[in-house]
């Protein structure tokens, strides 16, 4: 057995590795994001090397609060597959490989594919379309013909409208991640937003993090919009 940081790890192996990343909320009740090397460019390396060094099995063990972690697909859009942003990425995997969750577990495989900077060319299946398709799905099996994709409307193709009285009554709306900055897709966002307004139809935000977290609490909510 032994016991070793981050830095100190190197090409030792053992069968059971417990990996444990003692970065919690203070007294205030605040969590601060210093993590060390892990935040560096180069940080990634360091945890590649860490949770590669289990020969049968690794347990993790997180303080960690989930809803910073979870907010991964952002920081991997904003920063890349490096620092505390693929560390964020592997504690969403791990969460998903403990529950069994494969439709999180191939989203997350998809984000970081898509994110990649030895890509060479876009991927025909990436995260954004999984998390789209996986809505649809559901979304379809509770409200039958309904539920349409890839509505044209006002010079606008919406990806998923739901119908009522033969009209389109709400529209689905997810994070752009292609070509993403954060500034320019909120403005367009707006501007989309109002000029559907205009046709009566009603806009639904659709969270990655809020969806794999509970779905049926998002199903719930869309239902109550569409009934009022």
């Amino acid at each position: 057995m032994f016991v070793k940081n981050l830095e100190n790890i190197q090409g030792d192996e053992r069968d059971v590795m417990i990996l444990s990343t003692t970065f919690g909320k203070n007294e205030e009740g605040k969590f601060r994001q210093f993590f060390g090397p892990l935040t560096q460019e180069k940080g990634y390396q360091l945890l590649n090397v860490i949770i590669t060094r289990a020969k049968h099995s690794l347990y993790l063990f997180t303080s960690i609060p989930e809803t910073v972690f979870m907010q991964f697909e952002e920081e991997l859009l904003q920063k890349g597959n490096i620092g505390k942003s693929i560390f964020y990425t592997y504690l969403s995997y791990v969460k998903a490989c403990s529950e069994k969750n494969e439709q999180q577990i191939n989203f997350v495989k998809h984000t970081l594919q898509k994110n990649s900077q030895q890509t060479s060319k876009p991927l025909s299946n990436n995260s954004t379309s999984i998390f789209k398709q996986e809505i649809f799905t559901k979304l379809q099996t509770k409200f039958g013909i309904h539920v349409k994709q890839n509505y044209k409307l006002g010079g606008f193709n919406l990806d998923i409208i739901i119908m009522k009285n033969d009209l389109p009554f709400i529209n689905l709306d997810f994070e752009n991640t292609q070509n993403y900055h954060p500034e320019i897709s909120y403005r367009i966002k707006l501007h989309q937003e109002k000029i559907i307004e205009e046709f009566g139809i009603k806009t639904y935000h659709v969270w990655s993090y809020n969806w794999w977290k509970n779905a049926e609490k998002e199903i719930e909510n869309i239902e109550s919009l569409l009934l009022n």
